[in-house]
């Protein structure tokens, strides 16, 4: 997201409100909004103390600046705003970056994929984990990737030659544990953290420079014979394969939060195919609801986000809160399309409305008869202050919650994972922007798991950031 709250990397000392208002003489005359999926809480200032006015104004909304100051309390920066005729503050991280002259409120995103940097490889058929016949893109030296990196940079990344150049210089460089991203916006950075990061694997590799930008690195031989990655989007557990003298190593790689993988694409396909053969279990119950809807394991293995909302939504309502079809049909998903409605401000049925209420009458009765919750009880006061927007983070982490808690359901899903014998590369957000190569290499057969809830803000009914996850650390 680009918000008035990130660092400034002109002037790492201070955040791009400076740049962007403070430091803007016609700061009065910006026009500025809510981020995409936030919701800003407005507070009012009594003896240089916050208090919540209780106004949640929605994503997109525009605002007007007060002051080009902002204002620091408990250690948090806040932007003096008005609001419907109302004055208060809100985080600057909940504002969005204004219009610049070009009218573009934020630089275009590249548009890459992992795919792009490998369109020139040799198309091959291997075998991947345990696997057969896998389509790949192959490479057998460092030049052919290089050549396939540069084909796609020039070929897929439009209107942004600073970019490119970065990208090539780095590519020419002797010592690659360092990367040069001065001056590239932090979208971009992340982006390429984020595709660029599946090829990086195999750069360093072709180099013999493992060893100097991943921890551990034992698990790697030392002549690389071929590079490799898949290319059937069904093939979701990893995104390239090594191959060296001795030994093959699949990776899965992550950038940041990405470290935290879907559990719905990942895990519960394989679910499905084996939970005949289950002992009754929360985990044997999800995969019993996505087959009751009719999907197959590959359609949800495809990571498709619509067929993964629509279980969420469906095992929370059946499994979590024990809602019959006969109070709430959810047919064809209307409770998600209700709360969506609700946040553009559309008038809901009759029936539209008993279902919201159906619902969230039934989350209370959940906390109360709960002990314990993922989320903590800052998570639960925000679900309760803020629904009906919260019911999508309310599912992603009782589900997260009920997996976590079920030592039987920990233990299937523990042996998919632990059956798979690949390593999860993790990409340092914080070490990347500032130009450092440092890679986290994680097996999941010694591995902890952790299923959590939402990498989503609890009020973003979207979730954007993903619905149930899982972290292997």
């Amino acid at each position: 997201m680009a918000h008035l709250g990130q660092i400034d990397r002109r002037n790492p000392g201070d955040v791009v409100f400076t740049r962007y208002v403070t430091k803007n003489p016609d700061w009065n005359k910006l026009k500025i909004r809510i981020e995409n999926g936030q919701f800003a809480e407005m507070f009012e200032d009594k003896n240089n103390e916050l208090e919540s006015m209780d106004i949640n104004i929605h994503p997109r909304t525009e605002i007007k600046l007060v002051s080009n100051e902002y204002k620091e309390f408990e250690k948090k920066k806040y932007a003096n705003i008005e609001y419907q005729r109302k004055k208060g503050y809100v985080l600057i991280s909940k504002i969005r970056k204004p219009t610049d002259d070009l009218g573009a409120e934020r630089p275009q995103k590249l548009q890459i994929l992992a795919e792009d940097f490998t369109e020139k490889g040799k198309d091959e058929k291997i075998t991947v984990l345990t696997k057969k016949d896998v389509p790949v893109k192959l490479f057998e030296t460092f030049d052919e990737l290089k050549k396939s990196v540069i084909w796609g940079l020039n070929n897929r990344i439009h209107d942004n030659d600073y970019v490119i150049e970065k990208i090539k210089s780095y590519l020419d460089k002797d010592d690659l544990s360092e990367i040069d991203l001065n001056g590239i916006d932090d979208s971009h950075i992340d982006e390429l953290g984020v595709y660029f990061g599946e090829i990086l694997i195999g750069i360093l590799a072709f180099k013999n420079q493992l060893s100097d930008t991943c921890t551990p690195s034992d698990m790697f031989g030392i002549n690389l014979k071929s590079f490799s990655i898949p290319t059937d989007p069904a093939f979701k557990l990893v995104d390239s394969s090594l191959t060296f003298d001795t030994t093959t190593v699949s990776v899965s790689s992550k950038y940041d939060k990405g470290a935290a993988a879907s559990f719905m694409s990942n895990i519960l396909p394989y679910g499905m195919k084996k939970h005949l053969t289950y002992k009754n279990c929360f985990f044997k119950k999800m995969c019993m609801v996505a087959s009751k809807m009719g999907y197959t394991s590959k359609q949800v293995g495809a990571n498709r986000f619509k067929f993964s909302k629509n279980i969420t939504f469906e095992v929370g309502l059946r499994e979590v809160l024990k809602i019959k079809k006969a109070i709430v049909k959810n047919t064809n998903h209307s409770l998600y399309d209700s709360i969506r409605k609700v946040a553009m401000g559309q008038e809901l049925t009759q029936k539209e409305n008993q279902e919201l209420d159906e619902v969230i009458e039934a989350i209370e009765d959940y906390f109360i008869k709960k002990k314990t919750f993922d989320g903590g009880e800052q998570v639960i006061l925000t679900i309760r202050n803020n629904y009906p927007f919260t019911i999508t983070s309310f599912f992603n982490y009782s589900v997260a919650s009920n997996l976590n808690n079920d030592p039987l359901s920990k233990k299937y899903v523990s042996d998919i994972i632990g059956g798979k014998d690949f390593y999860q590369a993790n990409l340092s957000k914080t070490k990347w922007r500032k130009g450092i190569i440092d890679i986290k290499m994680v097996s999941p057969k010694s591995a902890s798991l952790k299923i959590l809830g939402s990498m989503s803000g609890a009020t973003d009914f979207t979730a954007k950031q993903g619905l149930v996850n899982y972290e292997l650390k």
